[in-house]
């Protein structure tokens, strides 16, 4: 349950400083309302529909860091490649 409490607390935060980041304070209101509201609504819905919510929005949110690694892998890789020429000096 402890477990259950601190997700839903740290994945709030998160929403919070992405809104904030994204569209500015004046809107953090609209999440925080639109999140508790969901919280309530996945209290007493079908959990199997919240979990392939879940899924569904963890999925679509790596695609933007797969887009973005592989166009910075020429980058990445020089930079391992240093890395590890620093670490045998």
């Amino acid at each position: 349950m402890l477990f259950a409490f601190t997700t839903a607390v740290a994945w709030a935060y998160y929403g919070d400083r992405a809104v904030t980041y994204l569209w500015g304070t004046k809107y953090v209101r609209f999440f925080h309302i639109i999140y508790v509201v969901g919280f309530f609504l996945a209290s007493f819905t079908d959990t199997t529909i919240m979990w392939a919510f879940s899924g569904i929005t963890v999925a679509l949110m790596t695609l933007p860091n797969l887009i973005g690694i592989l166009l910075l892998h020429k980058e990445v890789k020089s930079s391992v490649s240093e890395y590890w020429k620093s670490i045998r000096k």
